[in-house]
């Protein structure tokens, strides 16, 4: 059974002042990326009950004149972002030894509608770098499974950003790859959660386009989505699974997780994270 989301939806790229993402129960000490410093002198979260704990997000940079704006590097070169939220001509991270690097962004482009593409939303963007990052830097692998049910109930953890633009981290778990309703009769695929008055559970808002949602595979953080719009209380990411083909054909370097069965790979996800099953309404 085929199963939609009809959503009016409110793209992400609206400024809207002190507006972030929303987490149940907000904690600092759980959720911020950052202890305190972004973006000039950001210092790491060390708390232990921090949500991100033990991963590495320095893969993870930020425009350097639009704080609040995302990217989120799949190769040593090349990231992805937001189509309808454009950065600026240079990106900041914070590397894994502390010190602030700054890139300037030679080119960017988005995808024809062809093939794979004209299932996804049609959001994403690529940018490349004038040169490589520092290997101090993360790159993330992309979840990749023909299956378009090993996306439903994953254990996500969700990038957004707070009060003057430093990064927040929620959770959720996917409802799966489904057919959104991104105009009248206009049917996309995007992967898509919804928020429960569950401590901890990340709901999108205004500001947040282009950031990226996680999944956990051995160990390690892997690149589901980018950001894409809101409804209520479902948020719905651009999958990048949906574009491996177009990156290909383009010459763009990125890894990707290899192809588990869903059980083996649920089992990964859901051990390291925990697990709450829930769906939308058919």
């Amino acid at each position: 059974m085929v199963r939609h989301v009809v959503i009016s939806f409110i793209y992400l790229c609206i400024a809207v002042a002190a507006q972030a993402v929303t987490i149940v129960g907000y904690d600092p000490a759980l959720h911020d990326r950052f202890a305190s410093g972004y973006p000039t002198t950001p210092v790491v979260n060390s708390s232990a009950g921090f949500v991100g704990a033990g991963y590495d997000f320095s893969g993870v940079g930020w425009s350097t004149g639009e704080p609040q704006k995302s990217i989120t590097m799949i190769s040593d070169q090349y990231f992805v972002y937001s189509g309808h939220y454009p950065i600026g001509l240079s990106i900041s991270f914070r590397a894994a030894d502390g010190t602030i690097l700054t890139y300037t962004v030679d080119t960017s482009f988005s995808f024809a509608p062809t093939g794979e593409v004209s299932d996804a939303l049609g959001d994403l963007r690529i940018g490349r770098l004038t040169t490589t990052v520092s290997p101090s830097i993360a790159s993330y692998a992309i979840f990749d499974s023909s299956d378009y049910d090993d996306f439903e109930g994953l254990s996500l953890l969700v990038y957004g950003h707070g009060s003057g633009g430093s990064p927040r981290i929620g959770t959720n778990i996917s409802e799966g790859l489904l057919d959104v309703e991104v105009a009248p009769g206009v049917f996309k695929k995007g992967l898509v959660w919804d928020q429960d008055p569950t401590l901890g559970e990340a709901l999108l808002e205004s500001g947040d386009s282009g950031s990226p949602t996680f999944t956990i595979y051995n160990g390690q953080l892997v690149l589901l989505g980018t950001h894409y719009g809101v409804g209520g209380t479902t948020s719905v990411d651009d999958l990048l699974a949906l574009y491996l083909a177009s990156l290909t054909a383009a010459g763009i370097p990125f890894s990707t997780v290899p192809e588990p069965g869903k059980m083996a790979f649920l089992l990964l996800a859901l051990g390291s994270m925990g697990v709450r099953r829930k769906r939308l309404p058919v």
